[in-house]
């Protein structure tokens, strides 16, 4: 049996998975380095193994089993290349279906099928591999358009866009009008993806109720257990029962693990968040540098000699609280600038449509236009008809408004706007067609924010229910080993215990950014909040939780 055979017996589909993924090797060449990389790693795993534990026995039998282990897991890479393209696809489908069917009101469909070849990369990525295919079926094998059009829906990793190409290929062959369908088409998928959103919205809500469901369980048992360890020996005299002493490395583990929870989430958090061709991360070099020197500082006051642990906790969490406040202002500041944007160009577009609907021809529009006060997008305004004056590329035009507004729902919409003008399309009618797509992808990201609002509730309760019962667990057990004469549990492991539960705090902060607003530089203001909160607590919290357990009867406390 040969190597590929092998390989085929673990994926009977690899070679179609391979040209589906559109990945750049033949399944026989993909094979070969599967093969060369299976052998490799099958080597230097053994003889990493025989360097560590010295078990020659152990080191050879990893062999075959590491071997088999790669070949299996790189026969599936490209499904998983095929569900990271169909994921891309999704994110580009509605600008892509929104161009086609602005562009076929001036176009054959076909025509501006093929134009999407001509598009840059950062606008369509992966549905320009698509076109790609089209246009090798259609020019170089000489295929039927439609035919073409048919391989390329059998073949498409999104299951959307291959029921919109074979319809598009049924309405032609029973003469139904392209055109029409294809504007159809795009107003029923933003239909459908408002339904998406909402479903989107409930598994977000889902995964953030499992996050504080699991780090409240996790802090509380495990926080409430290093307690109990310190105070147990306390409690029945340490040289009779050392036993209760929990082990250290135990209790490490408790305190890290809710940390680490809270990192994992994190990652969660952004693996389901859809990837962009286009994204903006400026913000971020000024917020490392505050976080390098933040927590630098942090390290440095941990290891200082206060008068209290409190004062400890007060400059740490103050250190805390300067970081995202400083990295909020960066966000707050990024955020504005692309909120103006937006705005601009969507009130420029309905200008745009009333001007054409007067009378006034597309180019003096602009330049009327160009007077107008459209808050950050004034700027491109007046650049478009410089360009349109000059008779420069518009596509260079993007192409330079794209260095300075990297978002993608501005950018693919404005390359649509200026291509539309590019191949004459300056009716009202198109104009009216651009400006509904526009304000229907609008609304769409409207209504996801309104609806993952609810999520910026929840780290607030997970917040306050951690502080409170970790803060009544202490106080319990302060009463209970003050009466033995034993130094309060509080003093020996309050700043370990509050420590951890502010940075955590933060954590949750920035899940919950990323979650809701779809960008971690978003959490650090929620971030702020929280530490606030934390600080407020640590000053406050234990006259607080002792009021709470006297209502509720705990007399000792």
């Amino acid at each position: 049996m040969s190597f590929q055979k092998l390989m085929f017996l673990f994926n009977k589909k690899l070679d179609k998975d391979i040209y589906v993924a559109c990945m750049r090797y033949t399944p026989d060449e993909y094979t070969k380095v599967s093969l060369i990389t299976s052998i490799v790693l099958s080597l230097i795993v053994p003889i990493t193994l025989a360097i560590f534990t010295r078990n020659i026995l152990l080191a050879f039998l990893s062999m075959p089993i590491t071997f088999v282990t790669l070949l299996f897991l790189l026969s599936y890479i490209p499904k998983f290349v095929i569900k990271f393209r169909a994921s891309d696809i999704d994110t580009e489908l509605p600008f892509f279906l929104s161009y086609l069917s602005t562009l076929s009101l001036i176009l054959p469909p076909l025509d501006a099928f093929n134009r999407v070849l001509k598009v840059p990369d950062f606008i369509f990525r992966e549905t320009k591999k698509e076109t790609k295919r089209f246009a090798v079926e259609t020019y170089l094998l000489n295929k039927d358009p439609l035919d073409a059009l048919s391989e390329v829906a059998s073949t498409t990793p999104h299951k959307e866009l291959k029921s919109i190409l074979e319809g598009y290929v049924t309405a032609v062959r029973t003469g139904s009008n392209p055109t029409e369908y294809l504007v159809n088409q795009a107003e029923i998928y933003l239909k459908k993806r408002v339904a998406e959103i909402r479903v989107k919205v409930e598994s977000l809500v889902s995964l953030m109720e499992a996050f504080i469901s699991v780090i409240i369980f996790a802090i509380v048992t495990l926080f409430s257990l290093s307690i109990s360890s310190e105070a147990l020996p306390s409690l029945s005299g340490f040289q009779m029962m050392p036993i209760l002493r929990v082990p250290r490395q135990f209790i490490a583990l408790s305190y890290a693990l809710p940390l680490l929870l809270a990192l994992l989430f994190l990652l969660l958090a952004k693996f389901v968040q859809p990837r962009y061709p286009i994204a903006d991360y400026r913000q971020y070099k000024y917020i490392i540098v505050i976080h390098i020197v933040g927590v630098a500082l942090i390290f440095q006051l941990y290891q200082m000699q206060f008068s209290s642990w409190i004062d400890k906790i007060f400059i740490i969490d103050a250190v805390l609280l300067a970081m995202s406040v400083l990295s909020a202002i960066f966000d707050i500041k990024h955020q504005r600038f692309y909120d103006s944007i937006m705005t601009g160009f969507r009130a420029f577009i309905k200008d745009l449509v009333e001007l054409r609907r007067a009378g006034v021809s597309p180019e003096e529009a602009i330049s009327t236009l160009e007077s107008r006060n459209y808050g950050k997008f004034t700027k491109y305004v007046k650049l478009l008809n410089e360009y349109l004056r000059h008779f420069k590329s518009l596509r260079d035009y993007i192409k330079e408004v794209v260095k300075e507004v990297r978002n993608y729902i501005v950018i693919p919409l404005l390359f649509i706007f200026v291509d539309t003008i590019d191949v004459g399309g300056t009716t009202v009618e198109v104009f009216q067609r651009f400006s509904m797509f526009m304000d229907s992808l609008y609304l769409i990201e409207i209504e996801k924010k309104t609806r993952l609002k609810i999520l910026k509730i929840l780290p607030f309760v997970a917040a306050l229910i951690q502080f409170l019962t970790i803060t009544a667990t202490l106080i319990i057990f302060d009463t209970l080993v003050t009466t033995l004469g034993q130094p309060p549990i509080t003093d020996r492991i309050g700043l370990t215990i509050y420590t951890l539960l502010t940075v955590s705090n933060y954590v949750y902060g920035l899940v919950m950014g990323l979650l809701s607003d779809e960008r971690l530089s978003a959490g650090f203001k929620y971030s702020a909040i929280l530490t606030l909160i934390s600080m407020v607590f640590v000053a406050f919290g234990r006259v607080f939780t002792e009021i709470l357990l006297r209502a509720l009867g705990v007399s000792n406390a």
